[in-house]
């Protein structure tokens, strides 16, 4: 399998050799469905930076991988393996290590291509690239001739150095990627010279060991003793060769961890150098120089241990080396940045003043948790006021230190020891306290005042130190995000590799989608890292890392998963052990992040903001919008195949509520002065700010109506420049005069209505407002002047009851339709609506033309008016319900249920004026059609879940109610059967009107019961009363808009007015 392993990475470099001697544009990589390359941009067109920061990441870390790999062979194929290498885990891990190494330059020889046609430098990195895949083809030959010939130490020495030829090439490309500067390449210089160091001491160490060898007798001890020897200058060597080929990326934990595993060989080997000469085989004095020689060798390594170290502390400070692009010229853009000094002393007082920092912070927090525990015990309180005393004494010498050390910034100066002197009269506080209850131990006064003094003390502890934990804090984060994405990138190519080789289609299409998801938020992620390490002390950059990191994290965790499932799936057990190692690393990798994130997150949220923190916050999210805007212009946006637009319009008009209710929130805690609340109110409003970002891009995606995506993102950004001025407004106007709280009052009302109107612009209320729009140029209509046409009328009653009847559908479909959210069965139903709308009102006017009698004409001239405003009514309750059709709020369902029972009785009085004079048996077949849209109309309220009272029964009135209409329901069917038998046309139509009111009033005393029955259940919560009885004020406009009707229609007089409405 090994020989197999090898044979197959061969194949495959002289493909990647072939494809870069032909030198593939991008656009044909794009192409490969499969890579990572086209993964990341078939999704989306980057700008060049971004694209190229993205490039950099992925080509930095697939270089990481190969010299991680190298590192491992050569700890492989080492002699000191000697006694693994007939276990087959062992063929395995050689097999793996090869594989990673084909795979990843597979990747590394794609995305290549795509960065030098961004930066049209092709000659200098397609040779280095081939001379990579060359060395490596050669590191595969030395390593097949070393298994052939047993592991021969001549062709072991061919395979430490063409890894090491291998290593050069790669630190050459790092540097050309990169644009490296001096320091990094002095700490390299560094890092190998004590590799060197650890040699030249070892070598030392050996010959120590070679003497004592001469003077020994026994020759089975002497062979033992040169066997540990050679093994250690075989450890020795293989440190070297290990720190040429991980020296450029050593900034990678997988290289890092190669390394200290050669570290920890030499160690090994040290000690069991040690017990082959320990007394009394040989003479004390010989062992004491030979135990003296391996202290040196010891003192060396941790010299570069230590130097190991201090690129990891460094790394999250340094990464913008890795992640800042030149520009396209060429020349470099110099970052402000924290780099690795030249001198070493410097560098470890700068880690002990470090150290010393932490251990300050670190002591003061046990001291004071335990003085807090140990009121009563003054002894023991005194002892940790000590404690605290020389712990805080020391945090303000750090922090005198620390202002010295920027005397060229005068306001970081001024800060830093403005600080000090705060924590300074705190401890003298605190001391005085201490000395005080030491006088007198038995005073439970002075020892409570000693706990609050301690508690001042930790509070200034805490605003002394915050800039500090909070920078330590991220520094994390941006490390651990950046292993995120290095890992992630490498795990999508494991993934690209093995995607062909098994066969379940299903999994595999699962897998390469999840791959496209995650790489899609790699380059923010990049992004991001950048920006904070740019801007470290700038809240705005720092939270859209956290953001960005916690976007990433859940679609990352899922690909772990996915790859878990398809692992058992994988017949070639190299590329499945490839694949669960860099799953592995991911998952670790994801882990520590979440655990970084949370403190991090926790730390923002508790930080009051500055007005600029709050302005630079909302202005990357316009910018964000705008490159929303760029996206949707070239058509770029990406689509989730799982949500539809009607979530994410849910989801938008819920977060538009949610900050109309922080505005009110915000506003009272500035009238009541409260600072507290007002800051949580403002970090609430920046995170449902960002929210309301991702759903429009959502929406913007979806959304194929041009007019739809302008209007919402010229909205948005108006709401982001009114939340600009309203909070900047509120940061001032907190403790001012009234007045100025007033115009706080009247801004935040114009960014309630801002707000509002920007929900009136989601998908459904764009329809809805489109049938009202439609539904107003009527208004003009029906005021006249109406025409006096002799002829004939060529629109009959029969037109006019079709078109109520469609009329009345359209009412009853677009009811369902508010109910169940359906945004596109909204649009179908609204423009319905609007149709038979129109055609009704056309009909019955034209009717009203043909028309004679002046008394007719008025009474169908004010029924039309009132199917107008039932009609605009039960819209705008439509429009109230399509902004949150789930919502639990009954009396806007009631509301939309009595606005469409509203729509069907104005069509019924249009239809009895249109009938005035007909003949009895037309009227009959009217009031059947009235009876039945009635009805229909009344068996919504059925439909839905019954969460209010529909009327003012009780359960027995409502029984009752039930009882009595079942009755009168019986006798109007009795009437209706013995009209139609004897030819009674005035009882039948009296039995039919009879017999729909029966129902009607059936359906409502129904739902009211069992509204009732459900409330009396044991699992029902028990509400709480409004402060305004809504219903009850919904009831009474219903009662006036009535009125008024009733008042402007001739036909009725004031008395049945004041009877039958109120």
């Amino acid at each position: 399998m090994l020989f197999s392993t090898i044979e197959n990475a061969r194949n495959t470099t002289y493909t990647v050799q072939s494809q870069l001697a032909r030198e593939l544009q991008m656009e044909q990589h794009t192409q490969q469905t499969q890579s990572l390359s086209s993964i990341m941009d078939n999704q989306h067109q980057y700008s060049i930076e971004n694209r190229l920061d993205v490039s950099r990441q992925i080509l930095t870390s697939e270089l990481s991988t190969i010299n991680a790999s190298t590192a491992h062979i050569i700890i492989l194929t080492s002699d000191i393996n000697n006694n693994h290498r007939r276990n087959i885990d062992y063929n395995h891990s050689l097999s793996t290590a090869i594989t990673t190494i084909t795979n990843t330059l597979n990747e590394f020889s794609k995305e290549i291509n795509i960065y030098i046609n961004i930066i049209n430098d092709k000659t200098n990195l397609i040779d280095q690239t081939r001379r990579l895949c060359i060395t490596f083809n050669d590191l595969l030959i030395c390593i097949k001739t070393l298994l052939e010939n047993h592991y021969d130490s001549t062709t072991r020495q061919n395979v430490l150095l063409t890894a090491s030829r291998l290593g050069e090439i790669n630190q050459d490309l790092i540097r050309r990627l990169t644009n490296d500067f001096d320091y990094s390449i002095e700490y390299q210089d560094k890092l190998l010279s004590l590799s060197k160091s650890v040699a030249n001491t070892t070598a030392f160490y050996i010959l120590k060991a070679k003497d004592i060898a001469t003077n020994v007798q026994e020759q089975q001890i002497v062979n033992e003793i040169i066997s540990t020897a050679t093994q250690c200058a075989l450890a020795t060597s293989q440190l070297v060769a290990c720190t040429k080929v991980v020296a450029a990326t050593i900034s990678s934990p997988l290289c890092q961890e190669q390394l200290i595993e050669s570290a920890r060989s030499v160690t090994r080997s040290i000690e069991a150098v040690l017990q082959s000469c320990s007394p009394p085989i040989t003479i004390e004095s010989s062992y004491s120089e030979l135990q003296e020689a391996g202290r040196i060798v010891r003192k060396t390594l941790n010299e570069f241990l230590l130097h190991i170290k201090l690129v990891t502390d460094s790394t999250a400070a340094n990464s913008d080396r890795i992640i800042s692009p030149p520009s396209i010229s060429g020349q470099s853009k110099l970052l402000t940045q924290r780099i690795i000094v030249h001198d070493e002393i410097d560098e470890i007082d700068e880690e002990n003043e470090e150290k010393y920092l932490d251990e300050s912070i670190d002591q003061i927090l046990i001291a004071s948790d335990r003085l807090f525990s140990s009121v009563g015990d003054t002894a023991e309180m005194v002892k940790q006021a000590k404690i605290l005393a020389q712990a805080t004494a020391q945090l303000v010498s750090s922090l005198r230190q620390q202002a010295e050390t920027v005397d060229d910034d005068t306001n970081q100066q001024n800060k830093f020891l403005s600080t000090a002197k705060m924590l300074a009269d705190a401890t003298a506080k605190m001391v005085e306290s201490a000395k005080a209850c030491a006088t007198k131990p038995n005073d439970t006064q002075l020892q409570y005042q000693l706990k609050r003094s301690v508690e001042e003390l930790r509070l200034a502890t805490n605003m002394a130190t915050s800039n500090h934990i909070k920078r330590k804090v991220f520094k994390r984060v941006e490390q651990c995000a950046k292993y995120c994405a290095s890992y992630a990138t490498q795990c999508i190519a494991a993934t690209s590799s093995t995607a062909m080789m098994h066969k379940h289609h299903q999994s595999h299409q699962e897998l390469i989608q999840q791959c496209k998801i995650v790489a899609d938020i790699i380059p923010k992620l990049v992004q991001c890292i950048r920006s904070s390490i740019i801007k470290p002390d700038s809240y705005a950059f720092q939270n859209n890392l956290c953001h960005t990191c916690e976007d990433f994290l859940s679609p990352a965790m899922h690909l772990t998963n996915l790859i878990k499932n398809v692992v058992p799936i994988v017949h070639d057990q190299v590329q499945s052990l490839h694949l669960t190692n860099t799953s592995k690393q991911l998952t670790q990798a994801l882990n520590d992040l979440r655990i970084c994130l949370n403190r991090a997150q926790e730390l923002c949220n508790s930080i009051p903001l500055d007005i600029e923190s709050i302005v630079e916050t909302i202005r990357l999210l316009e910018t964000e919008l705008k490159d929303i805007k760029r996206q949707a212009n070239d058509g770029n946006l990406k689509i989730k195949c799982d949500e539809t637009i009607d979530v994410y319009s849910l989801q938008f008009t819920t977060i538009c509520k949610q900050l109309n209710a922080i505005i009110s929130q915000l506003i009272n805690s500035v009238n009541q002065n409260d600072e507290k609340t007002m800051e949580l109110s403002i970090h609430d409003t920046l995170q449902n700010l960002r929210i309301l970002i991702i759903c429009t891009c959502s929406i913007i995606a979806i959304s194929n109506d041009r007019q739809i995506q302008e209007s919402i993102m010229e909205r948005l950004h108006d709401i982001l420049q009114r939340f600009i001025h309203f909070i900047c407004e509120a940061k001032k106007s907190i403790q001012t005069t009234p007045n100025e709280q007033n115009k706080l009052s009247n801004i935040g009302h114009d960014l309630s209505s801002a707000l509002n109107s920007c929900i009136s612009n989601v998908t459904s209320q764009r329809y809805l407002n489109e049938a009202i729009k439609h539904m107003s140029e009527y208004v003009y209509t029906l005021a006249g002047p109406f025409d006096r046409k002799l002829p004939e009328s060529s629109t009959t009653s029969d037109d006019i009851s079709r078109s109520a009847a469609m009329l009345n559908q359209a009412t009853h479909d677009l009811v369902i339709s508010t109910h169940t959210g359906g945004t596109q069965d909204l649009a179908k139903t609204s423009a319905h609506f609007s149709h038979a709308f129109g055609e009704f009102i056309d009909n019955g006017i034209d009717f009203i033309n043909y028309q004679q009698e002046d008394e007719k004409r008025s009474r169908l001239i004010i029924s039309l008016k009132n199917v107008h405003t039932s009609s605009n009514q039960l819209l705008e309750h439509a429009k109230s319900m399509s902004v949150e059709p789930t919502t639990n709020e009954n009396d806007i369902k009631n509301q939309l249920a009595n606005a469409a029972r509203a729509v069907t009785e104005t069509i019924n009085d249009v239809i009895t004026a249109c009938l005035v004079s007909k003949s009895t048996i037309t009227i009959e077949h009217i009031e059947c059609d009235n009876a039945i849209r009635e009805m229909e109309t009344s068996k919504t309220l059925l439909q839905q879940p019954i969460l209010q009272p529909c009327a003012n029964y009780t359960y027995f009135e409502a029984l009752d109610s039930v009882v009595e209409n079942s009755k009168r329901l019986g006798e109007a069917m009795t009437h209706i059967a013995s009209a139609s038998k004897n030819t009674n046309h005035q009882l039948f139509i009296q039995a039919v009107h009879d017999a729909s009111k029966a129902v009607c009033r059936l359906v409502e005393s129904s739902a009211q019961a069992s509204y009732l029955i459900g409330v009396s259940d044991v699992t029902s919560t028990k509400g709480t009363d409004a402060i305004v009885d809504q219903i009850l004020f919904n009831r009474f406009v219903t009662a006036i808009r009535n009125a008024c009707s009733d008042l402007s229609n001739p036909s009725i007089d004031q008395n049945d007015v004041s009877i039958e409405k109120f």
